[in-house]
């Protein structure tokens, strides 16, 4: 059974770059990619990924604080 992973990264050539590790990867399915936490926050309980790969500054917004804050049962790995 295959991770599904969702990429939050505002930078798109990072965000290439992550693409690019995971998605020859058999069992990693990459569920969708955004450069926004506003974006992310409709795809997470929309497409409910195994693992968010999350830049930790996302244009000036601390996305850790943002995650405890609304899922605070949610494990931060940083």
């Amino acid at each position: 059974m295959a991770i599904k992973l969702l990429i939050v990264e505002d930078h798109p050539i990072v965000r290439l770059g992550i693409n690019m590790l995971f998605e020859n990867l058999e069992d990693v399915f990459i569920m969708g990619e955004t450069g926004s936490v506003s974006e992310a926050l409709h795809l997470i309980p929309a497409f409910q990924p195994d693992v968010v790969l999350m830049d930790i500054e996302l244009s000036g917004i601390n996305a850790i604080a943002t995650i405890k804050d609304l899922h605070p049962e949610t494990v931060v790995v940083a």
